[in-house]
């Protein structure tokens, strides 16, 4: 049904009932699984990793599903570190709606909304489809070899070569003395009858 973490509330519901009682999801639970993504990119865990309490507020939902932990936790509140943006953390809550109804995304223009949200201000979403958008951020990287393995195609194909004409060798060698000694085995036996 889904990675745990990463599921909708309506998605943990369901695992509750029978398969009788289960009504479906929707593309809603794609969205919460975006902001639990989102959360993780920025933070390196995932929102509802701590455990409940019995102080969060939480829905009436809740005394339907009694005993479900994992449930519970979906409905407290979202510690955001100090360094999240305000933008970034209402991006973040409107996807995290426990609400399937009023998440962000699911008001009946779909990814439309998403694209329009504060969060997204300035991106230019046909510049982005058509891979000329610079990225915001390059790390620096230094590959770990320093020199090249091989100078040049051809030096690397050479290479190839001998590697796969020793390894038909090696292959031969051991077939032909593989069948040299099971010679000398029947050869010692026709002798000793």
């Amino acid at each position: 049904m889904g990675t745990h973490g990463y599921m909708a509330p309506e998605m943990v519901e369901m695992m509750g009932q029978s398969r009788s009682q289960r009504k479906g999801y929707t593309s809603a639970v794609d969205y919460w699984s975006l902001g639990v993504t989102v959360f993780k990119l920025l933070t390196g865990h995932r929102p509802f990793d701590n455990h409940y309490t019995e102080d969060s507020e939480v829905s009436a939902t809740l005394d339907k599903i009694e005993g479900n932990g994992e449930f519970r936790a979906l409905h407290k509140t979202i510690d955001f570190p100090p360094y999240i943006s305000e933008n970034t953390k209402l991006f973040v809550k409107n996807l995290l709606d426990v609400s399937e109804g009023s998440r962000l995304g699911c008001d009946g223009r779909g990814i439309d909304s998403l694209k329009e949200h504060v969060f997204f201000e300035g991106l230019d979403w046909i510049v982005l489809q058509q891979r000329h958008l610079e990225a915001p951020y390059i790390p620096e990287y230094t590959p770990p070899k320093t020199k090249l393995q091989y100078t040049s195609y051809d030096d690397m194909m050479l290479q190839i070569d001998k590697d796969e004409k020793l390894e038909v060798s090696e292959r031969s060698e051991r077939a032909l003395l593989k069948t040299s000694i099971r010679a000398t085995t029947k050869l010692n036996y026709t002798k000793l009858n």
